[in-house]
């Protein structure tokens, strides 16, 4: 940290009037996380379950869903033949996925362990100046920021090689402004921005694995691409988090302004605030497909991979972003009230009015029981919601918000939100 006053010789003294402070501190942090579960075995990869027993002890008998019977202990008409899958019947898209898991290290049935480092590190940088303008006025100008970066490891999958880092930036930006009209009568004005922007990535980001693999139907917005996410019953998930990339942007705007004014026994305070809100996120999740493998068809999740056989898929199209907004407004008066030299009454109120979060195209949805419909905070995005609505056999249980006199938030604003701001009574010996 350095600090002291402003000169420039011969050009400017600031002595008494200009004081600087610069501040810079750093965090480094790794520290070691694990993680124990299980992956398949080289053999069962190539289909081969004769070696393969479950938590019991029991060997995990593969049925063949071609095959009409059973595939139990007692009986294994249903079974593939030595509880083997032949390779012809193994989807290449199959065995380019199971090469992405790692090869057991450990024996017994949780059959693999990893460890690896999460790191933290961050930086704050800050500059303040204050500025003495005259004998009544004071100024302070400040700014802050700070940077952040931090890694998970196990964000996709806890075999560990399917991580992600999060990158963010905090702003902070201020002016206070203090004026003496007198001794006795005082205003304190101050004025803040507070930025925040964060994004999350993939480790696998900008790359399409589900190409490589020879799975279509995914994003090929290389913004988005990475690796799908794969859920395979009775096994390690592997695959990036779904909802990677995760990028979003907070602005918070503060305006505040104080008055004091002590007459007599009286110590009156007057002021108000209004806080500004401003929220944009992009909804990038899945866009790279979910695949969801439950073993019903073969008895065992990497059975029902080997043939190509997910229980479940999903995968969102098209892309919208929030811009989400909210504004507060506030107001109070004050009295510290002294009216014995051991007796000191405390007395205020304060008024508020917190709007409601909107969607600046009013992307907001929101069932109301009292005209049992879901309404809509705006259409300027969906030109066709109608026919949309109509195709979809919803005719008469969609409607507009506005149409029911609401704003764009689909609730009204509550104007009558009184509270006092201080009630005490505070005496003294």
């Amino acid at each position: 940290m350095i600090s002291g006053l402003v000169t420039i010789p011969k050009i400017y003294d600031g002595h008494n009037r200009t004081f600087f402070l610069v501040s810079e501190e750093s965090y480094r942090q790794v520290s070691g996380l694990n993680s124990i579960g299980i992956v398949p075995t080289r053999l069962e990869r190539q289909g081969n379950f004769s070696q393969s027993y479950n938590a019991t002890g029991q060997l995990i008998l593969v049925k063949d869903p071609t095959l009409s019977g059973s595939c139990t202990a007692t009986s294994a008409a249903a079974c593939f033949p030595g509880n083997i899958i032949p390779a012809a019947r193994i989807s290449p898209i199959a065995q380019k996925l199971l090469a992405n898991y790692p090869l057991p290290n450990l024996a017994g049935a949780n059959n693999f362990i990893t460890n690896f480092p999460g790191r933290d590190n961050w930086d704050n940088l800050l500059f303040k100046v204050d500025q003495r303008l005259g004998n009544n006025d004071n100024v302070s100008v400040r700014a802050l920021e700070r940077w952040e970066a931090n890694n998970n490891p196990y964000s996709g999958s806890p075999v560990g090689t399917f991580g992600a880092t999060t990158n963010s930036t905090q702003e902070l930006y201020g002016i206070s402004e203090t004026h003496i009209f007198s001794p006795t009568q005082i205003n304190e004005f101050r004025f803040g921005l507070t930025r925040t922007k964060s994004a999350e990535t993939s480790a696998h980001a900008g790359t399409n694995y589900a190409e490589q693999m020879g799975i279509p139907g995914t994003t090929t917005d290389p913004s988005l691409t990475g690796f799908p996410k794969f859920s395979i019953t009775g096994f390690e998930t592997i695959g990036d988090n779904a909802s990677d990339p995760i990028r979003y942007t907070v602005n918070d705007f503060n305006l505040n302004d104080s008055f004091t004014w002590i007459k007599g026994r009286h110590a009156i305070k007057v002021g108000g605030d209004i806080l500004r809100v401003q929220y944009y996120q992009p909804t990038n999740s899945n866009f790279n497909g979910t695949f969801t493998f439950n073993g019903k068809l073969t008895n065992d999740g990497i059975g029902d991979v080997l043939l190509g056989s997910p229980s479940s898929t999903s995968i969102k199209i098209g892309t919208v972003t929030n811009h989400l907004y909210d504004t507060n407004y506030g107001a109070y008066i004050q009295d510290d009230w002294k009216v014995l030299p051991n007796l000191t009454v405390n007395l205020g109120m304060r008024y508020e009015i917190q709007g409601a979060p909107y969607e600046e195209y009013g992307q907001m949805t929101s069932f109301d029981p009292g005209v049992g419909k879901v309404l809509l905070g705006g259409v300027s995005t969906l030109p066709n919601w109608q026919t949309i609505v109509a195709s979809a056999g919803l005719t008469g249980l969609v409607g507009l918000g506005s149409d029911y006199g609401l704003p764009k938030a689909l609730v009204n604003t509550n104007y009558d939100n009184f509270a006092p701001r201080r009630l005490r009574m505070a005496s003294f010996q």
